[in-house]
This record gives C-alpha cells, sequence and structure tokens, in this order.
C-alpha cells in the first residue's frame, strides 16, 4: 500500500497540476485500543497495537521509517534462523506480542456490543484515536473516511420500526460529539463520512447486515 501511494504522489507531481491548497492523502485503516489495567505492560501494548495497525502505514508516511517497535520484534525476517530452531508461525497478531481480543474487564463491556463481533460502540475512542494521531503525526489535516454501526438482517421487524433506527442515530450523535470536542482540542478534521446503505457488502458479514442510515 505504501509503495501504491508512492507510485501515486510522484505520478501526481510529475504529469497532474493540481488546484492550488489541494493535497494527496492516504486512507488508514485502525481500531482503538484501551490498556486493560493501569500498568505499564498494559499501556505499551495499547500503543503497540496501535503502531502495528496504524503507525505501520503513518509512520513512514510522516516520519520516514517504520515504528522503532516494529524494527525491534520483526527483526527476524532479515536473520537467518538455525537449522535446529523451533518453527514459529509468525504474523501480525503474534508479531505485536498482545493479547487484543479481550472486550470486557470484569464483566464490564468497554461499550455496546453489536452483531458484528469485533465492533463495539466506545464514542470516547474516537476523540482519543484524533488526539493521539495529533500528537504523534504532527497534527496532520484528517477526513474520517468511514465510521458506522451495523446490526444483522431481522426479516421480523416491521419497516416503520427499523427506520426510527434509534441505535444508529445515538451511535453518530455520541461520536460526533466527541468528535467536535477533539476539533476544539485543536485536531484539524475536514470531513467525516458514515456508512451508507452500500458500505461492506464486499467483505466480511456481506448482505448478512444492515448499514442503512
Amino acid at each position: 500500500m505504501l509503495l501504491c501511494h508512492s507510485a501515486a504522489v510522484k505520478y501526481t507531481g510529475t504529469n497532474i497540476k493540481l488546484p492550488k491548497r489541494e493535497e494527496i492523502g492516504i486512507t488508514i485503516v485502525t481500531h482503538w485500543w484501551k490498556p486493560k489495567f493501569q500498568t505499564l505492560a498494559s499501556r505499551e501494548a495499547a500503543l503497540r497495537s496501535l503502531d502495528f495497525m496504524f503507525g505501520w502505514f503513518a509512520n513512514p508516511i510522516v516520519h520516514g521509517d517504520y515504528p522503532k517497535v516494529m524494527r525491534s520484534l520483526v527483526g527476524y525476517y532479515t536473520e537467518d534462523a538455525p537449522a535446529s530452531s523451533n518453527a514459529v508461525n509468525h504474523s501480525w497478531t503474534t508479531d505485536r506480542l498482545v493479547t487484543a481480543s479481550t472486550t470486557n474487564k470484569n464483566g464490564t463491556l468497554i461499550g455496546a456490543a453489536t452483531d458484528l463481533d469485533w465492533l463495539f460502540v466506545y464514542p470516547k475512542g474516537i476523540r482519543e484515536t484524533l488526539l493521539y494521531i495529533k500528537e504523534k503525526y504532527n497534527n496532520p489535516y484528517i477526513y474520517i473516511t468511514e465510521n458506522g454501526y451495523a446490526y444483522g438482517y431481522n426479516a421480523s421487524v416491521p419497516i416503520q420500526e427499523a427506520r426510527k433506527d434509534s441505535a444508529r442515530i445515538r451511535y453518530h450523535h455520541d461520536h460526533l460529539w466527541y468528535l467536535l470536542k477533539a476539533i476544539k482540542d485543536g485536531v484539524k478534521v475536514k470531513g467525516y463520512y458514515a456508512w451508507s446503505f452500500w458500505d461492506d457488502f464486499e467483505w466480511d458479514a456481506g448482505y448478512t447486515m444492515f448499514l442503512l442510515h
């Protein structure tokens, strides 16, 4: 993705004259992680998760290199392992040395569950993510290219009831409220795009989820 982005920027720079003040950006997907415990180990684990998802792409673009923790933990890719060493299945999820599947603490969920097993409603997270990007990546202009709430298809729910869509209304209300707080904190947010009816049919849960507003 970084190589494609670089090629597009170079092509635009030599072949297309952009209007004044126009900029080229990149879309990076990320989650927000919270430390399960207020310990140094938990806080470092949360930051590693961010580096291994968001920083993997943002760091080279803004700072010119991969995050230091990735350089440190993924060094085996350039080393010859002894023939007698035990085989280990390395992957993005194991390299970061994080147990990131925990969604509750002492029986309390981090936020309301949705019908997607990886998506929990935690509006504060959008502000925390934006402040993190502001501080670590030189306060760039930010366009949130997708954010949304999904629920499972249920043919037994009457259309008039489904149209009320109170859970999704609350979802966007709360996220936009924290987004406004981030803007007041100096984050340069320029756009917010919600999931539309046609979003996400091509991956994950396909047509089994409703994203309609």
